[in-house]
């Protein structure tokens, strides 16, 4: 009997913290939420007007291998396999 006496008490007064607090509770993740995302647009601006223009999309023109322009696509003379020692 006294076991169950303590867990109804627990329910009730845990019932009673939820009942007068979430709201609250609600509000403050709310605001934590709103501060965490203002801090990752602060950070994204930055990174923006940090990168050069030039510099945000880059690749490789030519191959590394035999200088051949490639316009980004595999190099066809390095790329090409030995087909059986032929």
């Amino acid at each position: 009997m006294q076991k169950k006496q303590n867990f109804l008490e627990r329910v009730i007064l845990f019932e009673w913290i939820i009942s007068d607090n979430y709201l609250v509770i609600l509000m403050v993740l709310v605001w934590i939420g709103i501060g965490i995302g203002v801090l990752i647009v602060l950070i994204l601006i930055v990174k923006l007007l940090r990168t050069n223009p030039h510099s945000a999309v880059s690749f490789e023109q030519r191959c590394s291998k035999c200088g051949q322009k490639t316009n980004g696509l595999k190099c066809p003379k390095c790329d090409r396999r030995p087909s059986f020692g032929v």
